[in-house]
């Protein structure tokens, strides 16, 4: 992530109807033999198959190396949802998803906006993530590995 943001514990209420953004960052030299248009193709699949995400958009940018953004816009009701079907139809167990895991992170807008960002993926194994849970829309502190 290449904002300076602080992180926070405090949960994503559910009951928080606000329009939030969830953003996987994308890093081709981590991933050299995975084009964009692949990465870009499976993305958009998923935001086709959820009525509820309002856009998807990318962005190229350049910040100790290349990197593109995919950006899925949703209500945040819905982010575990739209979560859910980016880890089993994006990041699953096939060779794309795998290769997508390794050159990628994922993380959404807190409940007060990128002031308290959540990470949800990283390639980098050792970082902490947050975690999503798909019973309600809280979020909470995990070690993932």
């Amino acid at each position: 992530m290449h904002r300076r943001a602080r992180r926070s514990t405090q949960p994503l209420d559910g009951r928080d109807s606000l329009v939030r953004d969830l953003i996987l960052q994308f890093h081709p030299q981590r991933a050299p033999r995975l084009p964009l248009t692949k990465v870009l193709e499976r993305l958009a699949q998923v935001a086709a198959a959820l009525p509820e995400v309002k856009a998807m958009t990318f962005m190229r940018g350049r910040d100790r190396g290349p990197y593109v953004d995919v950006s899925f816009t949703i209500a945040a009701k819905y982010l575990p949802k739209l979560w859910s079907q980016i880890l089993s139809r994006s990041l699953g167990r096939d060779s794309l998803g795998r290769a997508l895991r390794s050159a990628s992170m994922v993380y959404c807008e807190g409940s007060m906006g990128w002031d308290n960002y959540k990470l949800l993926h990283h390639f980098d194994s050792r970082q902490t993530l947050d975690r999503l849970l798909p019973s309600n829309t809280s979020l909470e502190r995990t070690r993932e590995r």
